[in-house]
């Protein structure tokens, strides 16, 4: 089941993977720093909260 589910969110390109180019200019950055670069919606940990 979670083979099937992983591939309609592939094929609806909602798998979570970042699209394009961009560059970060630190090695780690907080979930708030992520949010700020502007290309990243939502951050969710493994319960998708």
């Amino acid at each position: 089941m979670g083979a099937l589910s992983a591939l309609g969110l592939r094929l609806s390109k909602n798998d979570g993977r970042v699209k394009g180019k961009f560059e970060l200019n630190a090695d780690k950055l907080s979930v708030c720093e992520l949010l700020k670069t502007g290309f990243i919606d939502e951050v969710v940990d493994e319960n998708f909260k």
